[in-house]
């Protein structure tokens, strides 16, 4: 029986699909920007992240390990703006710097509060606020 084109296209988007679903050792290692195999190998044990053999390699699930990175930055988001640290994590993942910056400008400017109470110094200045 011939191969079709439609064997070979469903066969292509597999192998991406395959592709997707899994990331190499090596190019973990360029994510968390370590040198080691080794300590790539310990960061998936740290966080219960399965490794496997395909073909003669070491893989893991990429969703798994972009998961893992995307909690991290989302603990620091919730720290710098609990209010409002899913629009943050939005624009993080949209790549949205703009937006990000003027929200993080707002949220400087909101907790930028300036006191302007002043305790008052002399007897006639209390005499008058008692009034």
């Amino acid at each position: 029986m011939p191969i079709t084109q439609h064997d070979l296209n469903s066969y292509k988007m597999s192998e991406t699909l395959k592709n997707d679903t899994f990331i190499d050792i090596i190019e973990l290692c360029k994510m968390i920007k370590v040198q080691d195999v080794r300590t790539a190998i310990k960061w998936c044990e740290e966080f219960k992240i399965p490794i496997l053999f395909m073909a003669k390699k070491r893989v893991t699930y990429r969703f798994l390990v972009e998961a893992e990175l995307d909690k991290q930055i989302i603990k620091k988001f919730k720290q710098q703006s609990p209010e409002n640290w899913e629009y943050l994590y939005q624009c993080y993942r949209r790549n949205d710097l703009e937006n990000y910056s003027i929200e993080m400008q707002t949220n400087r400017a909101k907790k930028q509060k300036i006191r302007t109470i002043r305790k008052p110094q002399s007897k006639n200045a209390k005499n008058l606020l008692k009034d």
